[in-house]
């Protein structure tokens, strides 16, 4: 079929184009896409849902999730050290 959506976009959006962690962490946001260290992607609802991606390998990871309110910083703390695990165990 026809393509809808322009060749170059997924790799645009999912670029960084406003930095949001300190200089040079690898943090940063794109188009609706938090992006991070290593060339991963994702986002996050305000109540624990999260997608993660990281296209060099082809590993997705998803948390499905409703929490009762919404989350903070120590549970996206926490969050970003589980996912670090995962992606580690993926890569082996």
């Amino acid at each position: 079929g026809k393509g809808v959506v322009p060749a170059n976009w997924f790799a645009e959006s999912t670029r960084s184009h406003a930095d949001v962690g300190p200089a040079g962490s690898g943090y940063g946001y794109g188009y609706q896409w938090w992006t991070y260290p290593q060339g991963r992607f994702g986002a996050q609802g305000i109540f624990g849902q999260t997608i993660r991606i990281d296209p060099k390998s082809r590993v997705v990871i998803a948390i499905s999730a409703a929490a009762p309110k919404a989350t903070d910083q120590a549970y996206g703390k926490a969050r970003t050290a589980f996912l670090e695990k995962l992606f580690a165990a993926a890569a082996k």
